[in-house]
């Protein structure tokens, strides 16, 4: 007997993928400062190392907000959310911007890690803004930051 499985909706899915992205991060960031408390010696040097490390997340932030956000297309009137998630430009968009915008994140959550230093850190709470902002509901709707 063959039992196929209730199929998944695509608005959900891109919900839970987006959630899962935001959650992963976050864990993270909090495990990497938690570890970073008990230790005490700098495995990267702070001075050069953390400004480099917050440049280059704030500009693939920047590279998000600004260039990434337009490759998502805006929900049409008529479009369910169902349709606007089935749709490859909606799919392929919304997954590189969410991608760069969790990089972005990484990458100041590591250099936070390796430098003790909290700016790169502050950047990893841009990132999780950006990703909050960028959440399905918002893209589907006209308002979205970045338009």
């Amino acid at each position: 007997m063959d039992q196929s499985s209730p199929a998944v909706s695509a608005a959900r899915a891109f919900r839970v993928v987006h959630l899962a992205l935001i959650v992963g991060l976050l864990l993270l960031a909090v495990v990497l400062v938690l570890v970073r408390q008990t230790i005490r010696f700098q495995l990267f040097p702070s001075g050069v190392a953390a400004p480099a490390f917050a440049l280059a997340a704030f500009a693939l932030l920047f590279v998000a907000a600004t260039m990434l956000r337009r490759k998502v297309p805006t929900r049409r009137f008529e479009q369910t959310a169902e349709t606007y998630w089935n749709s490859v430009e909606t799919r392929a968009g919304a997954i590189v911007l969410w991608a760069v915008a969790q990089g972005a994140g990484l990458i100041g959550t590591i250099g936070f890690f390796l430098t003790a230093n909290p700016l790169p850190l502050g950047v990893t709470l841009l990132a999780l803004g950006a990703l909050v902002a960028f959440r399905p509901s918002r893209l589907e709707s006209d308002d979205s930051p970045g338009r």
